[in-house]
C-alpha cells in the first residue's frame, strides 16, 4: 500500500510538472507570437509609407516638370502607373477656398462627401500646422460601405502660396497589392493564420479562441488590428496532440518508475534473502559444528574419568571421537575452501595426468565411508579414459563431497555409483546415489551457496557442497550437470572435464 501510494504522488507530481511546462510552452508560445505580430504591425507601417511617399514624390515631380503648371491628368496618370492603388488626385488652394481633382467628384455624389470631409480634415490641420502641431499625413474614412486611404502634403512654398495635394487611395487595392503578400509569407512561416481587421470587423469578434493573438497598428491604420490564430489550433492540432503526449510522457514516466521500483524492489529482495541464506547458514553450521563437539566431548570426558572398563567400548568410543574429528575437520575445510575461492585466493596446479588413478586413488581412501553408512559403493570405470588436466587436490574436493551428498540422501541399504566415463569431447565424472531424488524445479536452486533442496534439509549440511564441486569444475575449464535418474527417485551429479586442456 505504502509502495503504491508513493507512485501515485511521484505519478502527480509529475504530471503537475509535465502541465507546468505547458503553460510555460503557451506562455512562451504567445509571446514569440506577439513579438512576431509587432515587428508584421512595423513593416505594415513601413510599406504602407513607402507606396504613400512614392505617389507623393510622383505628384511633385510631375508637377515641377511643367514649370510650376499642374497638369493635372498628367500628374494623376503618372501617379497611378506607380502605384496603382491611387484613385483620385485632389489639389487645394491654400485656404482650401477651391480645389481641382481627377477624377471630378459632384457635392450630390459619394465623391463630394469624400471632398467635403477631406476639406475638413485638411483645413483642421492647416491650423494646427500653423500653430506648430505635428501633422499626421494621412487619415482614413469609411465610404461607400468600405474604407479609403487619404495621404496629404504641402507644396514646399512660402504659406500663402503653397498648395496642399491630397491622395486618395483604393485601401482594399493598396492592401492587396502590398500588404497581403507579407502577411501570408508570416502566417506560413509561423504556421498560423494571420487577418488585418478594420475596426468595425475587430469588435465584433469578441470570440476569437484563447490562442488568439492580437497586436494594433498606431500610424497608417490607425485602430486596425492584426489578429493571430495557430493553424493546428482544432481538434486534431497541436493542444490535443499536446495533452495525448503529456499523457503519454507521464504513462511512460509512470511505467519507468514503477519498474525501477520493482527492480529496487527485486534487489532488495535478493539481496535480503543472501542475507536471510547466510543466516541459515550460520544456524546450520553452528548446529553442524555442535553436533561433532558435543559428540568428542562426551566421550573423551568419559573416558578422561575412567568410567568404560572394557578394552573394546574404550576402541569404540576412541573411534567415534577420531570420525567426528574428521567430519569436523572436513567441514571446516569445506568452509574454508568455498571462501578461499569465492576470493579468488586459490590456485590450481594442473597437470596432464591420468584421473581415472586419481579417482581410484581416493575411492581407496575413503571408501570405507560409504560401506560404514550401510551402502553399496560400485565403481565403473572405463578401460581407456584420456589423460585431463587437472589438480588432485581438487578432483578429490569433488568427489569428496559429491559422496557425502551421495551418502546423506541415499536410502538405508541402497548404492552409490562412481562412473568414469568419456566422449569425443568430455571426461564424465558421475556420482550416482539411490537416494528420493529432486524435482526438476529445484536443480538450479542447488548451484547456489547456502541453498539446498527441500527434501534434503532434515539432512542437515550448509548448503556449500554442490557449490564449492561447480566452483573446482568450472575452475578446471568443465561444467557440472545435475539429471534426476528417474520419477521414482536417485540424483546423478556429473562433473565434465575438457580433453587436452592445459592451463597453469
Amino acid at each position: 500500500m505504502a509502495l503504491f501510494c508513493v507512485i501515485l504522488i511521484v505519478a502527480l507530481y509529475t504530471l503537475s510538472l509535465l502541465n507546468q511546462e505547458k503553460r510555460l510552452l503557451a506562455e512562451r508560445t504567445r509571446e514569440t507570437q506577439s513579438k512576431s505580430l509587432a515587428v508584421l504591425a512595423a513593416q505594415v507601417e513601413r510599406v504602407l509609407d513607402e507606396r504613400i511617399d512614392k505617389a507623393l514624390s510622383v505628384v511633385f515631380v510631375q508637377g515641377r516638370i511643367r514649370s510650376g503648371e499642374w497638369t493635372l491628368e498628367a500628374t494623376f496618370e503618372a501617379a497611378q502607373k506607380e502605384v496603382p492603388s491611387v484613385s483620385q488626385l485632389v489639389v487645394f488652394n491654400p485656404t482650401f477656398a477651391s480645389s481641382n481633382s481627377v477624377p471630378p467628384s459632384g457635392r450630390g455624389e459619394p465623391n463630394g462627401l469624400v471632398m467635403r470631409l477631406a476639406s475638413e480634415k485638411l483645413e483642421l490641420l492647416s491650423h494646427r500646422l500653423s500653430g506648430g502641431g505635428d501633422m499626421p499625413r494621412t487619415f482614413i474614412e469609411k465610404v461607400d460601405n468600405g474604407f479609403a486611404l487619404f495621404a496629404f502634403q504641402r507644396e514646399s512654398l512660402p504659406a500663402a502660396q503653397a498648395r496642399w495635394v491630397l491622395i486618395r487611395f483604393d485601401l482594399s487595392a493598396l492592401l492587396s497589392e502590398s500588404v497581403v503578400p507579407l502577411i501570408d509569407d508570416v502566417a506560413n512561416s509561423l504556421d498560423a493564420d494571420i487577418e488585418l481587421d478594420d475596426p468595425d470587423t475587430w469588435n465584433a469578434d469578441d470570440d476569437d479562441g484563447p490562442d488568439f493573438v492580437e497586436w494594433p497598428l498606431r500610424h497608417v491604420l490607425g485602430g486596425w488590428m492584426l489578429g493571430l490564430t495557430p493553424r493546428q489550433n482544432n481538434d486534431t492540432g497541436w493542444a490535443p496532440r499536446y495533452g495525448a503526449s503529456t499523457v503519454g510522457v507521464a504513462v511512460a514516466v509512470l511505467l519507468t518508475l514503477m519498474l525501477a521500483i520493482y527492480f529496487t524492489w527485486r534487489e532488495l529482495r535478493q539481496e535480503q534473502a543472501v542475507v536471510d541464506l547466510r543466516k541459515q547458514f550460520v544456524a546450520n553450521v553452528t548446529h553442524e559444528l555442535k553436533t561433532p563437539l558435543a559428540l568428542i566431548r562426551m566421550y573423551a570426558e568419559t573416558l578422561y574419568l575412567d568410567r568404560v572398563r572394557e578394552p573394546e567400548r574404550t576402541r569404540q568410543y576412541l573411534q567415534v571421537i577420531v570420525r567426528e574429528s574428521e567430519r569436523l575437520t572436513e567441514m571446516i575445510t569445506r568452509v574454508l575452501d568455498f571462501t578461499s575461492h569465492n576470493r579468488g585466493g586459490y590456485v590450481y596446479h594442473l597437470n596432464d595426468v591420468d584421473l581415472a588413478e586419481t579417482v581410484e586413488g581416493i575411492l581407496a581412501s575413503y571408501g570405507f565411508r560409504v560401506e560404514d553408512a550401510g551402502l553399496k559403493l560400485i565403481v565403473d570405470i572405463a578401460d581407456e579414459v584420456p589423460l585431463v588436466n587437472h589438480d588432485r587436490h581438487g578432483i578429490m574436493q569433488v568427489l569428496i563431497n559429491l559422496l557425502d551428498n551421495a551418502i546423506k540422501y541415499a536410502a538405508s541399504g541402497g548404492k552409490i555409483t562412481v562412473r568414469l566415463s568419456s566422449d569425443a569431447r568430455w571426461v564424465s565424472l558421475a556420482v550416482i546415489d539411490s537416494g528420493p531424488g529432486i524435482p526438476a524445479s529445484e536443480v538450479e536452486r542447488l548451484r547456489r551457496p547456502f541453498e539446498r533442496g527441500h527434501t534434503a534439509k532434515a539432512n542437515g549440511g550448509a548448503g556449500l557442497g554442490l557449490a564449492l564441486v561447480e566452483q573446482v569444475v568450472c575452475a578446471h575449464g568443465g561444467r557440472l550437470d545435475i539429471e534426476p535418474v528417474s520419477a521414482g527417485g536417485g540424483l546423478s551429479v556429473i562433473a565434465r572435464f575438457p580433453l587436452s586442456v592445459s592451463r597453469g
